[in-house]
């Protein structure tokens, strides 16, 4: 089993399944990041049968609230699954290091492809909030946006985790360093 920390979350990976932080891979941070407006999921899950491949992005707005400026949520990880996909593929046969070309190469042979957005959101009512939609919305509006990648997109958070997902979260918050 393997942890990923991520956004005050922990994610639990179940035993069999591999995990890699995308948007940390050397692929990504030195060459596909280089593309224009790129952008990444923050990471991928595997089983061990290379049938499923799981796309994970997390936000935590229980701090901070969301830029009015910027897209909606959904479209944000909608354009993250889509660039992902894309950085995948490239990477399958363009990664200079092989521990993540092979990794790519699995991913991209999935025939399953699963899209998870994980968002904290502020367990008490305030005007700052007022602009994050609920996970009911947020599902349905992602739903229709990466309908082509995954018809059953999971929003959950870790009150309401998603019941498919093969990890388990924990709400874990690092202590900040002065």
């Amino acid at each position: 089993m393997a942890t990923l920390h991520e956004s005050n979350v922990d994610f639990t990976v179940a035993a069999g399944w591999v995990a890699q932080r995308y948007d940390a891979t050397t692929w990504y941070r030195k060459h596909f990041n280089a593309c224009e407006d790129s952008a990444a999921m923050d990471f991928l899950v595997i089983d061990e049968q290379g049938t499923v491949l799981w796309m994970v992005e997390v936000k935590d707005f229980t701090q901070i609230a969301p830029d009015q400026q910027r897209p909606s949520l959904a479209k944000v990880v909608a354009k993250k699954a889509r660039d992902t996909l894309a950085g995948i593929l490239a990477g399958a046969t363009r990664a200079g290091v092989d521990e993540e070309r092979a990794f790519f190469a699995r991913a991209a042979r999935v025939p399953l492809i699963r899209v998870h957005f994980h968002c904290e959101r502020p367990t008490h009512g305030s005007r700052l909030y007022r602009s994050l939609p609920d996970l009911a919305d947020l599902k349905q509006t992602l739903r229709r946006l990466v309908r082509p990648i995954d018809p059953r997109v999971e929003v959950a958070d870790v009150a309401h985790p998603a019941l498919s997902a093969p990890w388990t979260t924990a709400w874990k918050p690092r202590a900040s360093t002065p």
